[in-house]
């Protein structure tokens, strides 16, 4: 079962909390969409992710060969 929580769109999942048990799960997801074929846009962090944190993170994969980038345009405030 899961649950909107969090002002940024995450959800609790609560089905072990409510059968009695302890723990359960956070998902925080963040909104991505296809502008075209070569362009990724992301609207949306989860909360704590800073886009720094994000910018780092692709460009260590992008030195791994995981994924090809060619640039990254930080848009933020």
């Amino acid at each position: 079962e899961l649950y909107p929580d969090f002002p940024t769109g995450g959800l609790a999942d609560v089905s072990r909390y409510n059968g009695g048990l302890r723990g359960g799960k956070v998902r925080l997801r963040a909104k991505i969409s296809q502008v075209d074929k070569k362009t990724l846009l992301i609207s949306e962090l989860p909360f704590g992710t800073t886009t720094e944190s994000l910018i780092d993170t692709i460009v260590t994969a992008n030195e791994k060969g995981k994924i090809k980038i060619r640039k990254i345009d930080d848009n933020t405030a």
